[in-house]
């Protein structure tokens, strides 16, 4: 009995082979062409994928090669060398992608990233909206640009309105245009933003540093540190594009001292003479057609130090970037409490003007605030071309 049974276990498997293997085999050459349709279907419009080769692995994982993707309107490209794809038999679960080296350019930014895994979605219901989650040991670009241990969740790839969240333990970042450059680094990063028409950005980052010393007017000491900042930006299109930005500095200091215990600051930056058929990523890319970056309207600035000290400035800059093609003017009221000892710090630090400091804070002194029982002191500034007055007095 135990023979025939083993018999027709033999039977079964050689038939299940018969049957199986030609399947397994139709599979291995119809599978990878079936993964690159699927993923070209998913693509945004107006960006070409191209392969150089495509070969499978006895588990059914793909392997392409010479992996080129463009993005002509948003001036995006991707290559690989080599890209592995291990599918599942059902579309709608995930696909896992890994890569030793993904290189990502575009007009500002030229990155590599090594060591890429991630999973690629496809919701259930709806076939053409894709995901893409996963991890990068680490994203070099030279000076420009630096990340390790990256998290990312891309949502909603190909719908109008995508989500992107990263999470990374160090990163720096230096980015230049027309006012100078600046760099940004921290750990412990975590990001939310919102790409549609308009776009919103989010940042959370623990000892983060700012090198502000490139921007003009140039100033060697302008670095600040901060325990912990937060960042958000919007981008807003409406006739103009605008930018609603506030930032929020925990326990900052330079090279030389400590600062304050909170900066706030918050303003709009506004674009004019630009096209309007821009989008947000040719305002980041700091397109010339999508006009020029001008004014800084609703400007606060609130400075609290230790001792109770604080410092609010409130106000607008009109024309006060190069190229604005009118004159610059600026106008603000400021007020201190406690003015020798929030000042103090400032002119210790080194991140402001010492000689305009020095007025600035002698001219709070002997003004008086009548208006405001939450300050001691207030003036008003105003900056005419290279001409600066102090409660409509000139200063320099």
């Amino acid at each position: 009995m135990q023979s025939r049974i083993l018999k027709y276990i033999l039977y079964l498997v050689i038939f299940f082979s018969c049957l199986l293997l030609p399947i397994y085999g139709a599979a291995r050459l119809v599978l990878p062409n079936y993964i690159k349709n699927e993923i070209i279907k998913s693509l945004p419009k107006g960006s070409t994928l191209t392969i150089g080769s495509i070969s499978s692995k006895p588990n059914l994982g793909i392997i392409f090669e010479k992996i080129s993707f463009k993005s002509e309107k948003n001036k995006v490209y991707l290559n690989s060398p080599r890209i592995e794809v291990s599918p599942q038999f059902e579309f709608s679960k995930p696909l896992k992608i890994y890569s030793e080296e993904l290189n990502f350019k575009n007009l500002q930014t030229n990155a590599k990233l090594k060591n890429l895994q991630a999973e690629l979605f496809v919701k259930k219901y709806k076939k053409r909206e894709v995901s893409v989650q996963g991890k990068v040991n680490e994203i070099e670009n030279g000076d420009d640009l630096i990340f390790t241990q990256l998290v990312f969740l891309f949502d909603g790839l190909n719908s109008n309105n995508k989500s992107i969240k990263l999470k990374a333990k160090t990163f720096f970042l230096n980015y230049a245009n027309n006012y100078g450059s600046f760099e940004i680094s921290g750990n412990n990063l975590n990001s939310n933003s919102n790409l549609g028409e308009n776009a919103s950005f989010n940042f959370n980052v623990e000892n983060l540093q700012l090198n502000l010393s490139e921007l003009k007017p140039i100033n060697e000491n302008r670095k600040i540190f901060s325990d912990y900042g937060v960042v958000e930006i919007n981008l807003l299109k409406d006739e103009n594009w605008t930018a609603p930005i506030s930032i929020h500095l925990r326990k900052s200091k330079s090279l030389i001292d400590e600062i304050a215990e909170n900066i706030k600051i918050s303003s709009t930056s506004f674009w004019t003479k630009g096209s309007t058929d821009c989008e947000y990523l040719q305002i980041l890319n700091n397109d010339k057609n999508c006009g020029y970056l001008r004014d800084f309207l609703d400007i606060s600035i609130l400075v609290e130090g230790k001792d109770k000290g604080s410092l609010l400035v409130v106000g607008e800059g009109v024309c006060v970037t190069p190229n604005a093609g009118c004159p610059q003017r600026i106008k603000a009221q400021i007020k201190s409490k406690n003015t020798v000892e929030i000042f103090s710090k400032f002119l210790l630090s080194g991140v402001v003007n010492p000689i305009l400091g020095g007025v600035l804070m002698s001219s709070l002194l002997t003004s008086p605030n009548n208006s405001d029982e939450d300050y001691d002191h207030e003036v008003k500034f105003d900056m005419i071309g290279s001409k600066f007055l102090l409660n409509d007095k000139p200063v320099l």
